[in-house]
């Protein structure tokens, strides 16, 4: 059985979640050679809040819903390596 999960291969220190609304998967997230995971459900609640906010009557500041990396697993450099089959 093949993991499945995104990866993130960015220097920023947060990220947006449109892109991973379709299918909640964990992140793996590397930064400048270090590495997080992002579990299922900081993502899912992360999701939930942009919905409650799209829903939203006030419609004046439509607020964006990050990731920061500080919310993620820290993991070892050489098991995020691996991960990624390098």
């Amino acid at each position: 059985m093949q993991n499945k999960f995104y990866i993130v291969r960015r220097p920023e220190t947060r990220l947006g979640i449109e892109s991973f609304r379709e299918e909640p998967l964990p992140i793996l997230w590397d930064f400048d050679g270090s590495f997080c995971i992002i579990p299922v459900a900081i993502l899912q609640n992360a999701i939930r809040n942009q919905e409650m906010y799209d829903k939203s009557s006030d419609k004046t500041i439509k607020p964006g819903v990050f990731i920061h990396w500080d919310q993620g697993i820290y993991i070892d450099n050489e098991i995020g390596r691996a991960l990624l089959g390098e």
